[in-house]
């Protein structure tokens, strides 16, 4: 039960966390590869676990009550690549590139930007994340589905976006 303080999606009864679940769950089958698994942090033990081996090996001041799910990017599951999808952001660590954190409240848009040859043959694609500071963040995308993870993004900074807290 809700208490008086909490803050509620107008129109819709769900606090904002509830909201921003819904959106990842809406979305989660359709972001990563078939390959790849969702860790949860309401799954299994297991899935907690991988969590928070992630968060300890690299020091990630954050609690598994803050994440939603991690995706494992390596080969051999070892949990020291992936993305993190907590309730404030992505935490990301990208094969040979350091840890980043795009924080929603600081993203503008997310966009797919698509080259094409000749011929007509898509030759590249990558996802620019477009922060509030008029800086751009290129997304590593081999694990992902772009155009969903583009979907996904933007959908949750519209939603922020439009987000009054209102307290009952």
């Amino acid at each position: 039960m809700r208490g008086m303080d909490d803050n509620i999606t107008p129109g819709l009864g769900l606090t904002k966390e509830e909201k921003l679940q819904s959106i990842f769950e809406k979305y989660s089958d359709m972001l990563k590869a078939k390959s790849q698994r969702w860790y949860f942090a309401t799954g299994s033990k297991w899935d907690k676990r991988k969590i928070e081996r992630f968060l300890k090996y690299f020091c990630i001041p954050m609690k598994l009550d803050d994440t939603v799910a991690f995706l494992d990017t390596t080969i051999f599951k070892s949990s020291k690549e992936g993305l993190l999808f907590t309730k404030e952001g992505i935490v990301v660590k990208e094969p040979l590139n350091k840890l980043y954190y795009l924080k929603y409240s600081k993203i503008k848009d997310a966009e797919l930007v698509e080259e094409y040859n000749d011929a007509g043959y898509l030759t590249d694609s990558k996802i620019i994340i477009h922060l509030k500071d008029e800086t751009e963040r290129i997304v590593f995308d081999y694990y992902i589905r772009k155009h969903f993870f583009v979907d996904y993004i933007n959908e949750v900074v519209k939603f922020l976006a439009s987000y009054e807290p209102k307290h009952v």
